[in-house]
């Protein structure tokens, strides 16, 4: 029980981190999102509620989610339409706003668990429920937005069981391949242990398959910039033409080289594989 609270506790804060960084992105403002670490407050009395439910393509009761105050997130969803030059929007405009921003955030969480999964996780349906589901395991997080005030709130993040015993025996299963269990003395011992790990194991996830991208260069703009753009749009990169594009697994930089043509078909030809430290830190 105390590991799954754990886990819970550490998808809630991967979600508040993508949640962060969407917002941030999406307003322009300075925006914190953390895991509440003492009791959520009791919600006021008639404090209309949200509940938002987002489904993940390992089965029907994988899932997470996410409870508001609907008078904070049209207060968010009204920042963002503002960001885009909207002065004057209806309630419904926000809400629907605001629940693009949740989207953004959730399919960023999805790239999360496919690093931590090791497989690709792909969101499905999403629905507005009229609760949190039974059985699900639920974490407070508090939203901060330092120049606004009245945005500051507290919402609940919940997960599925399952999706929690899933990742528990992810780990379960890389804290064994990491440290195996000490063999016998004897060399013919550790010969047999060996050949039994790699074909259980290491053969095992050579069959995976992993999504590759070739990022030619990144940009960030406001939202009003991105509405503005029409056919004929020139976006600047942050790298130019002589630079090298990176390659990347599950988002993770992991080389970096040149592009060719191939039989009349885009390549790239690997000039560099980069360190493990560098790759850790393209994670994040």
């Amino acid at each position: 029980m105390e590991q799954d609270r754990r886990l819970a506790d550490d998808l809630a804060a991967e979600f508040a981190s993508k949640m962060a960084s969407v917002l941030q992105a999406m307003t322009g403002e300075g925006c914190a999102c953390r895991l509440r670490t003492g009791p959520a407050p009791a919600p006021s009395a008639g404090q209309e509620l949200l509940t938002w439910a987002q489904r993940f393509d390992l089965g029907n009761t994988f899932y997470a989610g996410v409870q508001f105050p609907v008078a904070l997130l049209r207060g968010v969803g009204d920042l963002t339409l503002q960001a885009a030059g909207l002065e004057q929007s209806e309630d419904a405009e926000k809400l629907s706003t605001f629940l693009e921003l949740l989207q953004q955030a959730f399919s960023s969480f999805a790239q999360a668990l496919t690093v931590r999964l090791k497989r690709e996780v792909l969101l499905t349906d999403s629905r507005e429920d009229a609760e949190i589901p039974e059985g699900a395991r639920e974490c407070s997080l508090d939203l901060h937005f330092p120049a606004h005030s009245e945005l500051s709130g507290t919402f609940q993040f919940f997960v599925s069981a399952d999706l929690i015993d899933y990742c528990q025996k992810m780990q379960d299963a890389d804290r064994k391949v990491a440290s195996p269990p000490k063999a016998p003395n004897s060399a013919v011992a550790v010969a047999v242990d060996s050949k039994a790990a790699s074909s259980k194991t290491f053969d095992l996830l050579l069959e995976v398959e992993m999504p590759v991208a070739v990022s030619f260069g990144r940009a960030q703009m406001k939202l009003k910039e991105v509405i503005k753009l029409t056919t004929g749009s020139i976006v600047e990169l942050n790298r130019t033409v002589v630079d090298p594009v990176e390659i990347m697994v599950n988002n993770c930089v992991i080389a970096r080289g040149e592009v060719v043509v191939v039989d009349g078909n885009y390549g790239v030809l690997v000039r560099e594989i980069i360190s493990k430290q560098e790759r850790l830190r393209t994670l994040f």
